[in-house]
C-alpha cells in the first residue's frame, strides 16, 4: 500500500540542486520538512488502526471431558468453549509497522508504507486484511481445526485524504525554503 504525491520532479529537482550547490545540510534539512509533514498523517494512520473495530463470527466448540462425580463414577459431560475475549495486539503491532518513506534520486517519491518485515511472519497480510471490507478467516489462536471469519475496516486511506491538501501544501513549502535557501547563495 502506497500513496504517490504530484510534484515528484520538483523534490528531485531541488535535491539536485542540493547536490550541485555541495549543500547536504539543505537536503537533510527538505527531507526534515518533508518527514515533519508526513507525520501527522502516519500518526493518524496509528490511531485510525488502532481504534479500530474488528468483527468476527463468534465461534462455540462443542466438546466432552470426562468428569468423576462424587460417587467415584467417571462420566463425559457436554463443554462449550467460549471466545477468548482478550486482546493480542495485533492492531498495535500493525501501527508500529507504518512508516513514511522518502526518496528523492532516480523516481523521488513520499510514500506511507506498512512495512511487513516489522510484524511476524503469520502476520505479514495482515495491514491489508484490516483494511479489506471482505475480511479474513484464521485458526484460532493456532487451533487448524476451529477457523473463524473476521472483519476490519477502512483505516489506510481515510487518514490520507483527510490530510493530503495540507500534506502537499508543506511540502512545497519544504521546496520552496530549501530552493531559495540555494538561490540567495
Amino acid at each position: 500500500m502506497h500513496v504517490k504525491v504530484r510534484g515528484a520532479e520538483r523534490f528531485r529537482d531541488a535535491a539536485r540542486l542540493c547536490r550541485e550547490a555541495e549543500r547536504a545540510d539543505l537536503r537533510r534539512e527538505m527531507v526534515k520538512g518533508m518527514r515533519s509533514a508526513g507525520r501527522e498523517i502516519l500518526d493518524d494512520q496509528r490511531a485510525e488502526v488502532r481504534r479500530l473495530r474488528v468483527s468476527g463470527q463468534r465461534f462455540y466448540r462443542a466438546g466432552v471431558k470426562r468428569v468423576t462425580g462424587p460417587d467415584g463414577q467417571t462420566r463425559q459431560v457436554p463443554v462449550r468453549y467460549r471466545p477468548n475475549t482478550r486482546s493480542t495486539g495485533l492492531r498495535d503491532r500493525v501501527a508500529r509497522s507504518l512508516a513514511l518513506e522518502l526518496k528523492s534520486s532516480g523516481s523521488a517519491r513520499v510514500r506511507f508504507v506498512a512495512k511487513p518485515e516489522k510484524l511476524p511472519a503469520n502476520e505479514r497480510n495482515m495491514p491489508r486484511n484490516l483494511d479489506n471490507p471482505k475480511g479474513w478467516r484464521h485458526p484460532v489462536f493456532g487451533n487448524t481445526e476451529m477457523w473463524v471469519a473476521q472483519q476490519g475496516g477502512s483505516w489506510f486511506w481515510p487518514p490520507i485524504k483527510r490530510g493530503i491538501r495540507v500534506f502537499r501544501q508543506r511540502i512545497d513549502e519544504a521546496i520552496t525554503a530549501t530552493v531559495n535557501k540555494i538561490e540567495r547563495g
